[in-house]
């Protein structure tokens, strides 16, 4: 698991840090995490793969 804080100064006031996670193995493989929650909010991008928080959440749908 390879994870990285990276400043974006362009939107300073409005993006504290851009955050990423990346697992290497199969999109289906379970990942395990922990995460502290910091009150902020988060957007998130799935490239691939699924999440879960206490139940399955939705497949990625592809762009239109």
């Amino acid at each position: 698991m390879q994870y990285a804080e990276i400043p974006l100064p362009a939107l300073d006031g409005l993006v504290k840090t851009l955050w990423t996670l990346r697992c290497d193995g199969a999109p289906d493989a379970v990942v395990e995490h922990d995460a502290t929650p910091d009150g902020c909010l988060e957007v998130i991008r799935r490239l691939d793969g699924r999440s879960s928080w206490g139940r399955a959440q939705p497949r990625p749908s592809s762009p239109a």
